[in-house]
């Protein structure tokens, strides 16, 4: 049985970061299946976990100690793991905001040279979603990359590159565990369309194009009414809010909390098309591999994004909208939904989950790391 431990640097109990750590829990569940004795090391407001329980002692209630120890301190900490010797693989996902990866990479392959280390990058290249203090430290601790070659086996990431920092790369798509996600339970209602996003809220995700594209619609005798829930947080949260205060939408526009898993099937019992994301071209990408994709077609909803995204650009039970900065066009979207109605045999929520769950668990996308 291969040993693997999984590094990632969030926190279990903080709430902008529960839809990463859910990833991180269904990656070592797919792995598990697959035969692997899997560990998961990660921040907690007290410190450093290991498999849920605190490994070292750390207050990190203040901005100030949390940016401290997440720069400087927590890599460091690892090379302390009891057994970090006995692991055949080390998985982590990168953090371009943190010094000391390279000394664990060093120590860990010390003291294993056997051991395979793969680096996760969830975004490449990343450089564009930070601003000010934020991107000039990432520019800094990148000029360490030409060194990371030495002891990372290879890079994963979702997307199309074949060589990051002389690293040969594994592309893969991203995943979930299927099962994890109930089927949508809903009976569409005449006359009326309802959206639903479920999403940390970024500015490349881009809801500002949605609402102000529902506020013309809205605002020019619209075939249908639409509503739309917003489920999440985030840096962009009072911005949107803001903007749904608008007379035409205000009353069509309906903000929840962050919720996750069995918290959100109620959600999806009364919607009829989710919505993905709107603007990668923000952070200069074209296409993205975002989870609330997958998330969507496990639950068998149809949905909505920009872009691309190789998962379901084939797929009938998608609509593909344009980059830019342009309004979300609602008449693509109520043709969208008009397609659906008219053919319902074919676009239930297990069809649509049936089309799509074997290219969408972790076993296959991450499997090969254990061969």
């Amino acid at each position: 049985m291969k040993k693997v431990l999984i590094v990632y640097k969030i926190y279990s109990d903080e709430e902008s970061t529960k839809g990463i750590l859910r990833k991180m829990l269904e990656q070592a569940r797919s792995l598990e299946r697959l035969g692997a004795s899997v560990d998961m090391v990660n921040l907690h407001s007290k410190g450093v976990q290991v498999d849920g329980k605190l490994f070292v002692l750390k207050s990190l209630h203040t901005p100030s100690a949390r940016h401290r120890f997440e720069m400087f301190d927590f890599f460091a900490n690892l090379k302390t793991l009891p057994k970090l010797e006995a692991y055949d693989v080390v998985y982590i996902r990168y953090s371009p905001l943190a010094l000391g990866l390279l000394g664990l990479l060093k120590h860990i392959k010390k003291i294993n040279p056997k051991v395979k280390i793969f680096l996760d990058l969830a975004t490449y290249p990343y450089i564009h979603e930070y601003k000010g203090l934020k991107k000039m430290v990432a520019k800094v601790i990148a000029y360490r990359h030409k060194y990371l070659k030495k002891y990372i086996h290879r890079i994963i990431t979702v997307g199309s590159e074949s060589n990051i920092w002389g690293i040969p790369v594994v592309g893969i798509k991203n995943a979930i565990d299927p099962e994890s996600y109930k089927l949508k339970n809903s009976v569409s209602v005449p006359g009326v369309i309802r959206l639903i996003l479920v999403s940390t809220f970024w500015h490349w995700h881009g809801i500002d194009r949605l609402i102000n594209g529902l506020i013309q619609y809205m605002a020019n005798n619209p075939k249908y009414t639409v509503y739309l829930t917003l489920i999440g947080e985030g840096a962009e949260l009072s911005k949107i809010r803001e903007l749904a205060d608008q007379p035409t939408v205000k009353d069509h526009i309906f903000f929840f909390p962050s919720a996750y898993g069995g918290e959100l099937n109620q959600f999806f019992d009364q919607a009829d098309i989710a919505i993905g994301t709107l603007a990668v071209d923000r952070i200069n990408l074209t296409e993205c591999s975002a989870l609330k994709h997958r998330e969507y077609g496990a639950r068998g909803i149809p949905f909505v994004y920009a872009g691309s995204d190789k998962s379901f650009d084939d797929k009938d039970f998608v609509l593909s909208l344009p980059l830019g900065e342009k309004d979300v066009d609602f008449s693509l979207i109520e043709k969208f939904y008009e397609r659906l109605t008219a053919q319902p045999a074919q676009f239930t929520p297990t069809a649509i989950k049936e089309r799509v769950n074997k290219d969408l668990s972790w076993e296959s996308q991450l499997g090969f790391i254990l061969e």
